[in-house]
């Protein structure tokens, strides 16, 4: 009969202890950054953008863009090196500019030049010999055409971009004769300049 009693109140305490336990919800993850090269020169860095991640209800948020070019300095002095990273990191901004969005125009132009000309003669001689009369004709026919096709491409891209920054992790010179400039676009400083505009008023 005790037995029974303890038996049961061990149960009655068990079932107590689960019902005051609070249920196991994950409802706290650890942010998992994903890296996609979307194009050979761009990076992005992003969370929650992946079909699980939005299937659980993440939302989708770029942390980060890096977009890298290179330069041939065409020597090794410091002006040199200099001049080259300069266009390196202008070329980087351009890409990213490209990679937005770009506007193409194609013009294709056919022109066709021709230059006909045609001669014919006919010469009657009279011969004094016994051969009595003779005749002799002469045509000539010159065509001469000349064609010209011209294939005109524009691309073309206007963007402002803001917040955009180089970054150098270690030395920007990667060869003998070029260097390496990446631009970086971080979402904290995206923050940071919306705060900065509200104070200045803008």
């Amino acid at each position: 009969m005790k037995s029974s009693k303890l038996l049961i109140a061990t149960v009655v305490a068990l079932s107590i202890a689960g019902c005051n336990r609070s249920p196991k919800v994950d409802t706290v993850r650890e942010e998992v950054l994903s890296r996609d090269m979307v194009t050979p020169e761009i990076e992005v860095t992003h969370s929650g953008c992946s079909l699980l991640s939005k299937a659980i209800g993440r939302d989708c948020k770029v942390v980060r863009i890096d977009s890298s070019a290179t330069a041939v300095s065409n020597g090794g002095s410091n002006w040199n090196r200099e001049t080259a990273l300069r266009v390196a990191c202008d070329t980087a901004l351009a890409n990213v500019s490209h990679w937005m969005g770009q506007r193409v125009t194609s013009e294709r132009v056919t022109r066709t030049t021709a230059n006909n000309t045609e001669n014919s003669s006919s010469i009657e001689k009279q011969n004094n010999t016994t051969d009595g009369n003779s005749e002799s004709a002469a045509r000539s026919n010159d065509n001469d055409s000349k064609r010209e096709l011209s294939n005109l491409i524009r691309v073309q891209s206007q963007r402002f971009l803001k917040g955009w920054k180089p970054v150098y992790d270690g030395s920007p010179v990667v060869g003998a004769q070029e260097v390496k400039c990446v631009q970086r676009w971080d979402l904290r400083d995206e923050e940071f300049l919306r705060q900065v505009s509200f104070y200045n008023g803008n």
